[in-house]
């Protein structure tokens, strides 16, 4: 767990000094952290993000756009109000076209 520094940096961090097989992020918001997430992925890492979002659309088109465009994610879960309530789930295909 890194606690107490930037995402974008405590992700580098954990990969240089640690080799993980997955990181688990949450709240990817601004294009630093995309930054991040781009070059785990790129080193091998596998990722679980989180990010808010009104919606799939939305999700598309915030930070998380590109990322998925490029395919470094393939599924997102949209969550309900109530917790533990799944509203959607979308599977991507490389380009980011969505299909559910």
């Amino acid at each position: 767990v890194a606690d107490g520094c930037p995402k974008a940096l405590g992700m580098e961090r954990l990969i240089r000094c640690m080799a993980p097989e997955v990181i688990v992020t949450d709240e990817i918001g601004n294009p630093r952290d995309a930054w991040a997430v781009r070059e785990a992925a790129r080193r091998g890492v596998a990722l679980l993000a989180s990010a808010h979002a009104g919606g799939f659309d939305a999700l598309e088109n915030g930070p998380l756009g590109a990322l998925i465009r490029d395919g470094l994610f393939q599924t997102a879960v949209l969550l309900d109000g109530a917790p533990g309530q799944i509203a959607g789930i979308r599977h991507y295909e490389r380009g980011g076209k969505g299909c559910v």
